[in-house]
């Protein structure tokens, strides 16, 4: 797992926090040198640090073309929200229920290495041949995810009560049944529909109170915006079937128009859906207030792959599908141009690195219910934005992968007698794996630890995590020839 990212943040705090000190004894010594009262001198160590934040927010405001009461104002949240993560660190009221995403077996992992590695390494005796390997590879990010975890009571009522799982009879494949549930997030309500902000969102109550405006009244503070409001509601449909699903935000320009309680509300914000497909081993960017999705060459795309279509030299075959939903606004036949969708693309984020809402509750400013539980793409191709949350530049911190499962041999492995296998997964929920081998019945296995007996003739193993919804992982297969 790399930390680059988390180490250069962490870096830069500690560095900045060193100068302000640094600068302050500079002061200090220089009046001690010259004579000035010592009683003095404790002072400086309080207004060398605020004449330096000074300079920086002057200089911040002239590079971002920010006003300065906003950049301050930011350097003290900063400022309060690392004191509260310093506070959480000693004790943390919260209670966390979290998920298992991989087998309890604890393995050492010196002692195994990926099966094409160790293959590559030795030499194969003339009576074995490799006919196949298609081992998956996990991604992981720099960045923590909070996941929810199995059995929250809300999201169980929810599938059954509205009976999702007749909304997704029908559908032929994993996607199909995630355009389904999009479509039947969107048909529950209009967008004028607005409804009120909760402290932790809760799909179930929203659609037993079920709140309408048919007078059309204005939107007001209070209530969530459409493109806020519907990613919300469909990650949570997702997640009560079992889909891993995270809520993600673009902007076209870096203007600010205002600060809000969740962070600063930029001119053209928008919020999506993007949903981890095993289909497609990708996350996939779902809109679910406009009810569409965007496709290249027929795979669905993510955010970033949009946002990187506006680098493209020639004009961009990116399509936009929509779906079809009963809500009376917004439908299929309405056109969206795909290219001035890439340009709403410009600035993309992750704004929570979180999807526990229904079971994990946190105070305001916890480190993760803050800025510091975000996650904002760097592109340094585009006109800088002040942002004092966390950043990267790099596609693994953005787009880790899920519900693989990687097969590796211990070292010591005798091919002769047998392999000795471990399955490494981060399947959220994981339930255990499915293994097939030949034409033998599946097997499922809980333990991260496989004995793989090789007979004479083809030995084929497929090997799968499942996670507790019984949604099934990407598989990995391996097939080797014995004579």
């Amino acid at each position: 797992m790399r930390y680059s990212i988390i180490s250069q943040k962490n870096t830069r705090d500690i560095l900045f926090r060193c100068l302000i000190l640094l600068c302050a004894a500079g002061f200090a010594l220089l009046f001690a040198h010259i004579g000035c009262p010592a009683i003095l001198i404790p002072f400086l160590f309080f207004f060398a640090p605020i004449l330096v934040l000074a300079v920086a927010a002057v200089t911040m405001s002239r590079k971002y073309k920010t006003s300065l009461p906003y950049i301050i104002s930011h350097l003290i949240r900063q400022e309060i929200l690392l004191l509260l993560h310093a506070a959480t660190l000693i004790y943390d009221p919260a209670s966390v229920k979290k998920p298992c995403f991989e087998p309890e077996t604890k393995l050492n992992p010196k002692d195994y290495v990926r099966i094409e590695t160790f293959f590559e390494k030795e030499t194969l005796p003339k009576n074995f041949a490799l006919k196949e390997i298609r081992n998956e590879k996990i991604i992981r990010s720099g960045f923590d995810f909070s996941y929810q975890p199995y059995g929250e009571p809300s999201l169980e009522l929810l599938r059954k009560e509205y009976k999702l799982d007749d909304v997704v009879e029908t559908a032929k494949s994993e996607f199909e049944a995630m355009v389904l549930l999009r479509n039947w997030a969107r048909s529950q309500f209009k967008r004028a529909d607005y409804q009120p902000s909760m402290k932790d969102f809760n799909a179930l109550e929203i659609l037993k109170k079920n709140i309408r405006n048919p007078n059309n009244a204005p939107y007001q503070s209070h209530q969530y915006r459409p493109c806020n409001f519907f990613p919300l509601f469909y990650c949570q449909i997702l997640l009560c079937m079992g889909y891993q699903s995270r809520l993600v935000r673009i902007t076209r320009t870096a203007r600010l128009i205002q600060n809000t309680p969740s962070g600063p509300f930029y001119q053209e914000f928008h919020g999506m859906t993007e949903v981890w497909s095993n289909q497609f081993k990708k996350w996939i960017l779902m809109d679910p207030d406009l009810n569409l999705h965007y496709e290249k060459n027929g795979i669905p795309m993510n955010m970033l792959e949009i946002h990187n279509e506006r680098y493209e030299k020639s004009p961009s075959d990116m399509k936009v599908i929509r779906g079809i939903h009963t809500a009376g606004d917004c439908n299929a036949d309405e056109k969206t141009d795909a290219d001035s969708m890439i340009q709403y693309h410009s600035y993309i984020e992750i704004p929570d690195m979180r999807n526990d809402w229904a079971t994990n509750f946190y105070f305001r400013g916890h480190p993760k219910r803050s800025d510091r539980a975000s996650l904002c793409w760097l592109d340094e191709l585009m006109p800088p934005i002040f942002c004092l949350r966390p950043t990267s530049s790099h596609t693994d911190d953005f787009y880790w992968t899920l519900n693989q499962t990687e097969v590796k041999v211990k070292k010591t492995s005798d091919i002769h007698s047998a392999l000795a296998l471990a399955f490494e997964t981060f399947t959220p929920n994981f339930k255990w794996f499915e293994i097939k081998q030949d034409d033998l019945p599946e097997t499922v296995s809980a333990d991260a630890v496989f004995e793989w007996r090789l007979h004479p003739g083809k030995n084929r193993l497929e090997v799968r995590s499942v996670n507790q919804y019984g949604i099934c992982g990407i598989s990995s297969r391996i097939e080797i020839w014995k004579e």
